[in-house]
C-alpha cells in the first residue's frame, strides 16, 4: 500500500501538512526495553517485542487487529474515524478530509 497509495502526492501532503502521523511496525520481532513491556488485556500475557507491543496498543485503541489499518484520534484519544485496507485513492482522500 505504501508503493501504491500512499505515493500518490495528494494524500501525502495531506497527512503530513494536517495530522502527527504515527506507523506502528506490527511484524518486528525485537524485543523493546522493558519499560514498554505491558499486560496485555486482550492476550493475558506480557508483551515484550516491539510488533507485539505495537499491535496490542492498535486493538486496545481501535479495537480493530488488521493492517493496514487508519485511525484518526480525537484529542481525548479515541478514534473519531477510521479506514481499513483499500487501494482508492479517493476513498483515503475522502477518509483524510
Amino acid at each position: 500500500m505504501e508503493n501504491t497509495v500512499l505515493s500518490n502526492l495528494e494524500i501525502k501532503e495531506e497527512m503530513l501538512n494536517n495530522y502527527n502521523l504515527v506507523t506502528l511496525i506490527v511484524d518486528d520481532r525485537e524485543f523493546a526495553d522493558k519499560t514498554y513491556w505491558k499486560n496485555s488485556n486482550t492476550s493475558k500475557r506480557i508483551v515484550k517485542k516491539v510488533g507485539a507491543i505495537n499491535s496490542n496498543w492498535q486493538l486496545e485503541f481501535t479495537s480493530y487487529g488488521s493492517q493496514p489499518y487508519f485511525a484518526i484520534l480525537s484529542s481525548n484519544n479515541t478514534v473519531s474515524t477510521a479506514l481499513g485496507f483499500t487501494e482508492s485513492e479517493n476513498e483515503i482522500l475522502d477518509f483524510l478530509k
